[in-house]
């Protein structure tokens, strides 16, 4: 779709949790919380966390997009070796309403989402 082209052509080292691995081959490296919110920006539907079990055995936070239908939209699960599996979607909130708030409390996650958003809604204009 329009949108998913234009939200995986506007990552960049910026917008990654971990820019120290991002990389041009494995771009989706460290986007899935800022890429599931841009996404919640344009779809109804949720942010629901998940945990990514490599195969190695290492576990990781991951956020993927559940829209109205139940379905799960993940458009970094290519950051991830073959083999990994991700758990059952769940809300993550803590002390917030709904992941989306709890994930953009965290000041370095919103500054990357606001770069993020800013890309995406240049591409799609």
């Amino acid at each position: 779709s329009p949108l998913e082209l234009a939200i995986v052509s506007a990552w960049g080292r910026e917008t990654s949790n971990d820019p120290a691995s991002w990389s041009a081959e494995n771009p989706a490296v460290g986007q899935c919380a800022v890429t599931a919110v841009v996404y919640s920006d344009y779809r109804e539907g949720r942010l629901m966390h998940t945990e990514a079990t490599l195969p190695s055995g290492e576990k990781i936070s991951h956020y993927v997009f559940q829209d109205k239908s139940g379905e799960i939209i993940d458009l970094t699960k290519s950051q991830f070796p073959k083999g990994t599996k991700l758990s059952e979607p769940r809300d993550r909130t803590k002390i917030y309403a709904t992941t989306r708030e709890y994930v953009l409390a965290n000041p370095e996650t919103r500054a990357r989402y606001e770069t993020l958003r800013q890309r995406v809604r240049a591409r799609l204009e």
